[in-house]
């Protein structure tokens, strides 16, 4: 029996405004995020902030700030690159290198919420 890496990546968002300078950590979104990826078997690999330079997407944020009264607007998150080790049989192994039939375990879900 082979193994193989499984390998994602996961866009973890964050809010602006009001709302994200008063009510959200970054510490506590990237734990929780991290948490629920390790009870589905990834772990991570790296973590990327995620800048975006666009001049519209400035302006939009800008125009959705004063929208809300300053209460909500989008911000810049995190990447995280994770990976996974699973399973395979030499026959599950398609052309293009991609999983077929991998045996998998499935994670308990109940858990992510306990």
């Amino acid at each position: 029996m082979n193994t193989n890496q499984l390998n994602k990546v996961v866009n973890v968002n964050r809010i602006g405004g009001l709302i994200g300078l008063f009510g959200e950590s970054s510490q506590v979104i990237l734990d929780n995020a991290v948490r629920k990826q390790n009870m589905l078997g990834y772990r991570v690999i790296q973590v990327i902030p995620a800048t975006r330079g666009n001049i519209l997407l400035l302006i939009f944020r800008i125009f959705l700030l004063f929208i809300t009264i300053f209460f909500y607007t989008t911000n810049d998150g995190y990447y995280l690159i994770l990976e996974r080790t699973v399973s395979v049989d030499d026959a599950s192994i398609n052309q293009g290198g991609a999983l077929v039939n991998a045996k998998q375990e499935k994670p308990n879900v109940d858990d992510l919420f306990n």
